[in-house]
């Protein structure tokens, strides 16, 4: 699923962004170090991880599907 990622100042105004996929129902590494791929079903709990902002840049993080259209 790809996602955009931004995260917030108090305001609410954007601090930082950027764009992933969430690897829904593919084979990927369970955890860091862990050189065994292991399937993600959707049920399951996802941990991404992307660069921020520096720490204390951000009070908010919001997460949004992006658009994807089938070919």
């Amino acid at each position: 699923i790809p996602i955009q990622i931004d995260w917030l100042d108090k305001t609410g105004s954007v601090v930082s962004s950027t764009q992933t996929v969430i690897p829904l129902g593919t084979r990927v590494p369970v955890s860091e170090g862990n050189t065994v791929p292991g399937g993600i079903l959707p049920e399951n709990l996802v941990i991404l991880r992307v660069p921020g902002p520096d720490p204390g840049g951000a009070e908010q993080i919001r997460v949004s599907p992006m658009a994807t259209f089938a070919a």
